[in-house]
């Protein structure tokens, strides 16, 4: 299992776990605790102080990687303590604060939602599991706890200004944005919805204690580009041509970074830590970094000498704010007995397979997808599958990947013929939501390259237009447009309470 792959690689100590019950079989000898039955034996083991240098590693937080094996990121207690210093004399995080802490913990983002405001005694607010993938019941939470600050992968924002109550969380002073492109539109939104909380964009890699740019919006202009903006403290960006000299005023270039943000190593990977962390051939005293990050992100000065980024060169995306290599989805994909060559892209926010090999006319796509869930997040589970007899090939005898088969053209040739206005009204949403132009009674949510994200957004919008209340677990129950409608249709008391929770691999 995944899980089992970063036990051993990271060799830790300990396992701390509240979900001791639900762990997988380890062959790891690592102990573990379970937290919620845990009594130490001596609490003044608990309270032994160790002095620390700074650029001891402070944590270590996993990313995916183009080998198929996933790169642990060794940051030091100097680079987050640089980020959270700079965090604060840029932000002035008060006591009346409130932050919420809902990004989950192996994301880097949940790094500075828990220690910035314990650092300057705002208050820490830590939201249920799972709520970021229901706005409503987000926005509720940020009414109810009062909140003032916290952060949203941009997709994730848009989402909650769906909800009907958003303008009512006028405790908002402060929202960051980071993990995915920001655009005009949602900005636009913000604006207009959350008109008193200020919005800012922020850019960095995990390599780098989270962010290291940074942007703030301001509401007397209307930006037709949503820069990441400049280099926070103590932190130099460098836009190099394949020479490494720096590109001109305007020009492209790749984005490497200096100072000190940078990650110590990539965990156990020397090779791959030699590859990413450069000799830095502009310092010029000891107060600048001896190695340069090369970031593999694209981008360029603007005329305000903000930084715009124009996106990756290599075969990693951005899946709702999570780094993925198709690479590594590629070469889970080659473990399976049948698959003997592999494909996946991403296009218009959806993940597309294609294989080929011995005998996978006996096999499902759904089979396929359950093996790639022992190793893979849900984000890098591909929503759409072809099995490929014979591979389009380009003049130099490369696949052509162009030429594979798109999607759409192969949906549309399977629809079923919609009945009914609960049909026809499910339709009209599901074409919005996933901004698909035909929708048929048998169209899988999931397999159109519908997610947890946009559940929510159909949700709402369900919600909306049948004026009954329809828990977010349905759409998970029920993927199918007629079964979904079947469903609707049948009940029979739009008011009654029914428990919201589900459990989703993240």
């Amino acid at each position: 299992s995944r899980l089992e792959a970063l036990l051993q690689e990271c060799s830790p100590s300990v396992l701390i776990t509240n979900r001791a019950k639900h762990l997988p079989a380890l062959s790891s000898s690592c102990p573990v605790i379970d937290w919620d039955t845990f009594v130490p034996d001596d609490h003044q083991k608990l309270r032994h102080l160790v002095e620390l240098d700074p650029q001891q590693a402070a944590y270590l937080i996993y990313t995916s990687g183009s080998t198929g094996q996933p790169k642990g990121v060794i940051n030091t207690h100097q680079a987050i303590r640089n980020r959270l210093l700079w965090k604060q004399e840029k932000y002035q995080l008060q006591a009346k604060d409130r932050v919420l802490q809902k990004t989950p913990l192996g994301f880097d983002v949940s790094v500075w939602e828990f220690y910035w405001p314990l650092m300057n005694g705002a208050s820490l607010v830590i939201a249920p599991p799972e709520i970021h993938r229901d706005s409503e019941e987000l926005a509720a939470l940020i009414q109810r706890e009062k909140i003032t600050v916290l952060h949203f992968v941009p997709p994730m924002l848009d989402a909650l200004l769906d909800v009907a109550t958003v303008a009512d969380c006028s405790s908002l002073r402060l929202i960051l944005c980071s993990g995915d492109s920001l655009t005009p539109r949602i900005v636009e939104r913000c604006r207009e919805k959350l008109p008193h909380a200020a919005l800012h964009n922020l850019y960095g890699p995990t390599e780098a204690a989270i962010d290291v740019t940074s942007w703030a919006y301001d509401s007397e202009l209307k930006p037709t580009i949503i820069p990441i903006g400049h280099p926070i403290s103590n932190t130099a960006i460098h836009l190099l041509n394949q020479d490494l000299h720096e590109v001109t005023q305007g020009a492209e270039g790749d984005l490497y970074i200096a100072g000190q943000n940078l990650a110590r190593a990539y965990a156990n990977r020397p090779d791959l830590t030699a590859e990413s962390f450069i000799p830095n051939p502009f310092r010029s005293d000891q107060s600048t970094s001896e190695l340069l990050y090369r970031t593999g992100d694209r981008a360029r000065y603007l005329d305000d000498g903000s930084l715009e980024f124009l996106g990756r060169n290599d075969h990693q995306v951005k899946i709702r704010g999570q780094r993925v290599e198709l690479s590594e989805i590629e070469t889970a994909l080659l473990q399976h007995t049948s698959i003997e060559r592999a494909i996946v892209t991403f296009e218009e926010e959806r993940l597309t397979a294609y294989v080929s090999g011995k005998g996978l006319e006996t096999d499902s796509a759904s089979s396929f997808a359950d093996d790639l869930r022992e190793n893979l997040t849900e984000a890098m589970i591909p929503q759409h599958w072809f099995t490929i007899e014979k591979w389009p090939l380009t003049s130099n005898g490369k696949i052509d990947r162009k030429a594979l088969p798109k999607v759409y053209s192969h949906h549309h040739d399977q629809l079923e013929e919609l009945s009914g206005d609960t049909q026809l009204a499910l339709a009209a949403i599901w074409q919005e939501v996933l901004k698909l132009e035909k929708i048929g009674a048998n169209s899988h949510f999931f397999r159109l390259g519908g997610h947890s994200l946009t559940a929510t957004r159909v949700n709402t919008r369900i919600k909306k237009h049948f004026a009954l209340k329809l828990p977010l677990r349905a759409i998970f129950e029920f993927p199918v447009l007629a079964d979904l409608a079947q469903h609707l249709d049948e009940s029979s008391s739009p008011s009654e309470e029914t428990s919201d929770h589900l459990e989703i691999k993240i």
